[in-house]
């Protein structure tokens, strides 16, 4: 068992995230396992989400905040 600890003093506007790479031996997006850890305004609480990489895309914000651009 690997056991990964995230720890940080975030503001709650802010993210930080932890991944592996999809490929043995070199860093590679599609197929790696990112895990988010952010403050959910909703709930009051941080939260930490897995996410499984299929596809490369630049990305705004997280998804699941209810911001603005």
């Amino acid at each position: 068992m690997v056991l990964i600890k995230l720890a940080a003093r975030m503001r709650e506007d802010q993210y930080m995230a932890f991944g592996l790479s999809g490929e043995q031996g070199r860093s590679y997006m599609i197929g790696g396992d990112v895990v988010v850890a952010y403050y959910d305004s909703e709930r009051g609480t941080f939260r930490a989400d897995d996410y499984y990489m299929s596809a490369t895309a630049q990305v705004r914000h997280l998804p699941t905040t209810t911001e603005q651009n």
